[in-house]
């Protein structure tokens, strides 16, 4: 064949050929299409316009992009009206048993197809699918849609995709033109194609693997090569659409092979984030969610390698930005993954693992139920009877990263509370990293790992088995759940013995978690042994046995402990507290370890006793771990007065505790610890030990009138050593007392306390031997404490008063009176003693929070307190939520739409965050709120206007009270129910609150119980059978918002509960009283 003549390359023909197009184009465009015989003009073919095709094809496609793009107007609603009656009239005019929509535009596409004219082929296939994707939001075009639809996958038209489906991949214009226009057919109408087009799949489907592998390098050529449109991106378009709407069977014949789900996964975070973002979301919501599939189904979609390859888009980085508010790649793919390895029936968790008995934490005994008939100890055995069923799980989890990223030790920490079997197969074959302490990022984050794990519940990291059996379980096995493997003595003592103190700390904490699930497993052996018969309780014993020797052969000697202690400088208070807490622990579950250690238990509890504790709580729960060690220690000196303190240990600790107890009246540790050094010296009343312990502690209370001088603590602490040294002394005394008053000898119920009996024998000798001021001082102490006794016998004893038991402290008040000879002395004691003294805490918060099995509740003991009616103090305690010390919704709520926010309770968690005992918590939720009210204005919510005012006046009403002091809770609770009633228009509240929410910009919290009484119960309902409803409601609030003694008082002022016992069904309301 002969060359072409040089000429034809040049530039004069190439110019020559745009000008002519030039002049066709501006031919064609010039010339407007006003009515449906010039759109059939425009799209008509004959073999002599052959030249002009093409740019009648890109005329049609402006004709239609001024439909789908423009703005709307009177020219745009003509084009639409033309095209709908173009394409009615091309379906009258098919006749034929086959009929074909736009005849003449498929004409073209075989035209085109039969020239190999690529560029008319792709300009064709483009505008079909720019018409069905314009139609499609039109309702008057579905049935000429349809039919298009039809039409195209019509055996004799179908085959024209294949030109395109079968082009090299350097002609990706024809492959993506085919791509959109198959996608456009199946999501027509919801789908109504779509199985006609999978019947076709032979030439729809063709090829499928390779257009998915058909992409770009990542972000390759700059920004010109995102704004063209790769083919892997349409074929995934392509796959988004079949997934959605094809049937069960057709996404399986889609995905099961091996080929397709490589060509998806196998560079996935080469992807843009948005494409990487849409293919998590049809995989989560179409395949994943789709109860239609069956889990062995899915589990042939979610490999262990397509796992796998969702996990590397933890490390993708969004380079390209998203819209403002959407969620990252990293977070959309563990979510992602959380929902299949947790979650039953998505193919990934065996769901006969759902069969295995639940575990709770409360019920522990299913814990060592899980047995065996044998008592063997060989790994084979363990193996068989902990068989992980979650292989695949299993072995996706050991690829995972969790030293390094926070969201895989979520992940893993979330399958192992969800599939506990997976815990020891995880430690078994996990052999790629060595528990070597080095001062490392990668140490540090693997010990945090396994601290996370050492401390989930025990329910979570129990032993699963097939049965249950009364005999115990095996050692190996439970020990290997209460410390890993790895975990052994040499690496322990390693970790505890480094220098630096971030490693010391941590091992400590791993230690901790291991003792305290090690003391919770065996008290629950205790109560199987306890329960079981002779020879079963033989077994259980054995058990213990062995699995206490083998947990103290992997644990450190406790002298390393003590000598990290010893060498721990006072400032590292965290590590102080961790070391501590770790001793107490050795003493408590391990004292045969504990009789090893040699440590001054004395010197450090009076060091950490005279230290400053106002540096943060870490400093009193070092206290607390102190006190502990030191009531385990058997040559534990508490009589014993220091020269150098002046006090004894147990006056020095009452010192303190009273100081504590200003701060924090609730924290009783200290108090439970020493119960058996009260008890073992019958210092204070046996039976009643603890509230009388409460009792002399809150007499020490120092108020704004009376600070303890150190003469009361010396008087105190000379009272106790000569009680200590001599009880029978005091013993018979207080029995010569009683006999006195007319009370058996032996009576175990005795009023007064041994004591209370050593004070009144020594108080003439501080009268002689001290001064006016001193003296008044600590008479003013005495009185406080005759008075606490007087009210603990009256409403602690039964909460009946005793009168024998009064007159005899009256008996001691008139002794103690006569023996003061100086004059102002004798005045101020007459003083106080007609005029209880004032306390700067209220008795209830003192007192502990259960006796017994009912709750003390009583008013300030006040010297200038207000009238206030008196109530019955029998009220059972109700088992009120209490505040968390996690407080992550002040930035949790910032992730959810404020409709879901609303529903699922995060607002309301936020609103009560405003009730916190912490001022910094309360500040911070003031700001919160303030910013989801300016979010709520934003956006759309239907109810936005009343919920915005209730939030708004919530703020107003917590400005004045939450610098101080913590919002009621009453308060909180109202308007967290107030949102809820708002959000449902049919709700039986919601006219009475929208007029409550008129009434003020700010709300009298003392009046809202009474006022939404008289709403509800003195005034007729809105509806004529909502009255219970409406009561329901409101006990509810009140119910709920009872949590703390101040809305206690708050509900008792005005007798609110008694109107409110007028409501039937109110007195059933467990852990309330009946008035």
């Amino acid at each position: 064949m002969a060359k072409r003549n040089s000429d034809s390359d040049g530039e004069s023909p190439h110019k020559k050929r745009q000008k002519i197009t030039s002049n066709l184009t501006r031919q064609h465009s010039s010339t407007p299409t006003q009515n449906t015989q010039d759109l059939q003009q425009l799209l008509s073919f004959e073999q002599h316009t052959r030249p002009q095709v093409r740019q009648r094809i890109l005329s049609f496609r402006k004709y239609l992009e001024t439909i789908a793009y423009g703005e709307e107007s009177e020219q745009r609603s003509i084009h639409r009206i033309i095209l709908l009656e173009y394409l009615q009239s091309q379906t009258s005019q098919n006749d034929s048993d086959k009929p074909t929509l736009l005849a003449d535009v498929v004409k073209i596409w075989q035209f085109a197809c039969q020239e190999n004219d690529e560029n008319l082929y792709s300009s064709v296939a483009g505008v079909l699918a720019l018409l069905l994707k314009t139609i499609s939001s039109l309702i008057e075009f579905r049935e000429s849609g349809n039919q298009l639809c039809k039409s195209l996958l019509q055996d004799d038209h179908v085959e024209l995709f294949d030109k395109g489906l079968n082009a090299s991949k350097t002609k990706e214009h024809l492959i993506s033109s085919c791509l959109r226009l198959l996608t456009e057919i199946v999501l027509f109408d919801g789908g109504h194609s779509a199985h006609a087009l999978f019947r076709q799949r032979q030439v729809t489907l063709k090829n499928f693997d390779i257009f998915l592998s058909m992409r770009k390098s990542a972000f390759e050529g700059g920004s010109k090569s995102h704004r063209k449109s790769w083919v892997r991106l349409d074929a995934l378009r392509y796959l988004y659409a079949n997934l959605r709407l094809q049937s069960p069977g057709a996404k399986m014949n889609l995905l099961a092979p091996r080929k397709i789900l490589r060509a998806i996964f196998e560079d996935l975070p080469g992807d843009p984030p948005a494409e990487i973002l849409g293919l998590i979301d049809a995989l989560k919501k179409d395949v994943a969610a789709d109860g239609k599939l069956t889990h062995s189904e899915k589990s042939r979609i979610f490999t262990n390698w397509v796992l796998g390859r969702l996990a590397t888009l933890y490390n993708y980085a969004d380079i390209v930005s998203i819209s403002p508010g959407a969620v990252s790649v990293r977070n959309s793919v563990h979510i992602f993954l959380l929902s299949l390895c947790t979650s039953f029936g998505r193919g990934v968790l065996d769901p006969q693992a759902q069969s295995l008995p639940n575990i709770t934490h409360i019920e522990l005994t299913d814990f060592v139920e899980r047995a065996c008939d044998f008592r063997s100890d060989q790994t084979s055995q363990r193996k068989d009877q902990g068989k992980n069923r979650n292989q695949k799980l299993a072995s996706f989890l050991q690829n995972l990263r969790p030293h390094a990223d926070i969201l895989q030790t979520d992940l893993i920490l979330s399958v192992f509370r969800k599939a506990p079997d997976t815990i020891l197969d995880y430690f078994d074959n996990r052999k790629s990293f060595s528990f070597d302490p080095k001062p490392t990022a990668t140490f540090i984050g693997y010990s945090s790992f396994l601290l996370a794990i050492m401390q989930l519940p025990l329910s979570a990291s129990a032993v699963t088995m097939m049965a249950k059996y009364d005999a115990p379980p095996l050692v190996s096995t439970v020990s290997e759940h209460l410390m890993p493997l790895l975990l052994d003595r040499k690496v322990t003592t390693r970790c505890l013995n480094q220098s630096v103190a971030l490693i010391k700390y941590l091992s400590s904490r791993i230690l901790i978690a291991a003792l305290e699930k090690l003391d919770k497993v065996l008290l629950v052996c205790k109560s199987k042994g306890a329960a079981a018969s002779e020879l079963k309780s033989s077994l259980w014993k054995q058990f213990t046995s062995d699995l206490v020797t083998t947990f103290y052969s992997r644990l450190p000697d406790i002298k390393h402990v003590v000598t990290q202690f010893r060498s721990c400088p006072e400032e590292t208070t965290l590590l102080r507290e961790a070391l501590t807490h770790l001793l107490a622990l050795y003493h408590r579950c391990a004292p045969q370890m504990a009789l090893d250690a040699k440590l001054d238990i004395s010197l450090a509890l009076a060091s950490t006793v005279q230290g400053d504790l106002q540096g943060g709580g870490f400093q009193h729960l070092e206290l607390d771990n102190v006190v502990e060690v030191a009531c385990y220690s058997p040559g534990m000196q508490w009589w014993h007065k220091s020269e150098k303190i002046g006090l004894s240990l147990f006056t020095l600790l009452l010192k303190q505790q009273s100081k504590i107890a200003q701060v924090n009246c609730q924290d009783r540790q200290l108090t439970t610890l020493l119960e058996p050094v009260i008890k073992e010296s019958q210092l204070l009343h046996c039976k009643e030990s603890m509230l009388s312990l409460d009792v002399l502690i809150l007499s020490l209370q120092r108020s704004d009138k009376w600070i303890p001088s150190s003469t009361v603590f010396e008087f105190l602490d000379n009272c106790i050593l000569r009680l200590a040294k001599k009880p029978v002394h005091y013993f018979d005394l207080r029995c010569h007392i009683l006999a006195k008053a007319g009370f058996e000898k032996k009576r175990t119920d005795t009023p007064i306390d041994l004591l209370s009996v050593t004070i009144l024998e020594q108080w003439p000798y501080l009268v002689k031997s001290t001064d006016a001021c001193s003296l008044t001082n600590a008479a003013n102490w005495l009185v406080r404490y005759l008075e606490l006794s007087k009210f603990r016998i009256s409403k602690i004893c039964d909460f009946k008063p005793d009168v024998g038991a009064l007159e005899i402290l009256s008996q001691v008040r008139d002794q103690l009176r006569n023996d003061v000879e100086e004059e102002t002395c004798r005045v101020m004691l007459d003083k106080s003693l007609r005029e209880p003294p004032e306390l700067g805490l209220s008795l209830e918060s003192a007192l502990p929070a259960s006796i017994g099995k009912e709750r003390i509740v009583v008013e300030e003991l006040s010297s200038d307190g207000e009238d206030q009616p008196e109530f019955s103090a029998d009220l059972v305690s109700p088992d009120s939520p209490q505040e968390q010390d996690d407080h992550s919704v002040l930035s949790r709520w910032t992730r959810e739409d404020v409709p879901d926010a609303i529903i699922d309770g995060t607002i309301e968690d936020l609103f009560l965050c405003l009730s916190s005992r912490t001022a910094d918590i309360r500040q911070q939720a003031v700001a919160a709120v303030i910013t989801f009210m300016g979010k709520l204005e934003a956006s759309g919510y239907s109810e936005w206007r009343q919920t915005y005012v209730v939030a708004g006046e919530l703020i107003e009403t917590a400005r004045g009270i939450v610098p101080d002091s913590p919002l009621p809770y009453v308060a909180g609770i109202l308007a967290a129910r107030l949102i809820t009633a708002i959000a449902d228009p049919l709700h039986p509240m919601y006219e009475k609150i929208n007029t409550f929410l008129h009434r003020g910009s700010q709300w009298d919290v003392k009046k809202l119980p009474s006022y939404w009484l008289d709403k509800i119960l003195m005034s007729p309902p809105t509806g004529d059978e909502a009255h219970h409803q409406e009561a329901e409601w409101l006990l509810d609030v009140l119910v709920d918002g009872l949590r703390t003694s101040r809305v206690w008082t708050l509900l008792t002022w005005g007798f609110i509960l008694i109107e409110a016992n007028q409501v039937p069904g109110f007195s059933t309301v467990p852990g309330l009283p009946c008035f």
